[in-house]
């Protein structure tokens, strides 16, 4: 019983004087159990100045009359039945929608897991916990502590989705341990940043050997940038500069995002060159 006082169960959530609220909250459900009326949270248009100077992660600004949002700790959607996470919105059905017909095979992969799922629970508390308080622990406001749970939950749903999709999901997979390594970053803990930054790296490469993009090769490079690897970080930049490689980006012609990304090439193979 002392144990589960310890649980944050009684939020509450208020906004100062004049003062709106940047995230939305929307009911989905579970494409993998089924469970309805799941807490979803999504930021409001232009409620946020969106930065991205950590390795392409969102930041976000206050931009009045918006409070400043602490996304980063609400972006994962938690089904508290079965534990499936993802901080992909499309991954949850919209709370008015059917569900589909046809069921993807890897769903069955990660519902036979949710043992797993439930482990990394019991591990961070010490005992299991009921659906209500799932659905309760993680409402909002999210402590640190509370978001890095949901990010070990959706990795290791994108994970099982990877291995058994034949989609080259590693890109979300990076993306969800970069996310992560920004909120280790935001709490001053440098080596379980560069742990998550090295498996986000470990995991971009795995993505370019399945599909090359633009994309991937800069933050590549800006990772092997971080930890001092500049003869590799300019090999992946010059493959940007020449485009000897196919990229999916030009592939499908997107010559916006094409050009955007040589710049940002272009702009840290300068940096690098001048030392």
């Amino acid at each position: 019983k002392k144990r589960r006082e310890k649980l944050r169960l009684n939020k509450n959530f208020s906004l100062p004087e004049g003062k709106k609220d940047p995230i939305q909250v929307l009911k989905v459900k579970c494409p993998i159990c089924r469970y309805t009326n799941i807490i979803s949270y999504t930021l409001k248009a232009k409620s946020q100045k969106v930065i991205s100077t950590y390795f392409q992660v969102a930041d976000y600004l206050e931009q009045s009359p918006f409070i400043k949002s602490e996304f980063l700790n609400h972006a994962v959607t938690l089904c508290p039945k079965c534990l499936y996470a993802s901080d992909d919105k499309a991954s949850f059905i919209g709370q008015e929608k059917g569900f589909p017909t046809t069921i993807p095979r890897f769903h069955k992969y990660i519902k036979s897991a949710q043992e797993e799922r439930e482990k990394i629970i019991e591990d961070a508390y010490g005992f299991k916990l009921s659906i209500e308080e799932l659905s309760k622990v993680f409402e909002r406001p999210r402590s640190f502590d509370e978001a890095i749970i949901t990010y070990d939950l959706a990795l290791h749903c994108f994970i099982i989705e990877g291995n058994k999709s034949s989609k080259n999901l590693q890109p979300k997979e990076a993306a969800c341990y970069l996310r992560k390594a920004r909120l280790y970053c935001n709490a001053e803990m440098p080596e379980k940043e560069a742990a998550q930054l090295k498996m986000a790296l470990d995991s971009y490469l795995e993505a370019n050997n399945h599909e090359a993009s633009i994309k991937v090769n800069y933050i590549i490079a800006m990772l092997y940038h971080h930890f001092g690897e500049d003869k590799k970080a300019l090999q992946f930049i010059q493959e940007m500069r020449t485009e000897q490689t196919d990229f999916k980006e030009a592939t499908e012609g997107n010559a916006r995002v094409m050009a955007l990304f040589k710049k940002k090439g272009q702009d840290l193979w300068d940096a690098i060159k001048d030392g």
